[in-house]
């Protein structure tokens, strides 16, 4: 009889730990439909990018030339990019990864 006993009290400690659960953080199976989903990792980024500032401005313009932007479009980052000091180089960079980034998940 001990056995029986046993199993009854480990079923009733399960179910009790459960519900516990249950009620004290609130895990319900509706509020597991409204979590956000996870941000999908950019595919454009500068971080692990060389910081010579060539280096940035050449993994931007591959990076716009793979996603089919226009030569002019290139030029403009280009003058954009160059047009002041390298934290207006790194502004101008993020933003065009940024871009890229929108326009690869509207494909």
């Amino acid at each position: 009889m001990s056995g029986g006993y046993i199993i009854v009290v480990a079923v009733f400690a399960f179910l009790a730990g459960g519900l516990w659960c249950y009620f004290q953080f609130g895990i319900h199976n509706e509020d597991k439909a409204n979590l956000p989903l996870p941000k999908a990792e950019p595919k454009y980024t500068l971080i692990g990018i060389d910081g010579n500032a060539f280096g940035i401005m050449h993994y931007v313009c591959e990076s716009m030339k793979e996603c089919g932007l226009s030569p002019e479009r290139i030029d403009e980052y280009n003058r954009k990019a160059m047009s002041g000091d390298y934290r207006n180089l790194l502004r101008v960079s993020q933003e065009m990864c940024d871009e890229l980034n929108e326009l690869v998940t509207k494909l």
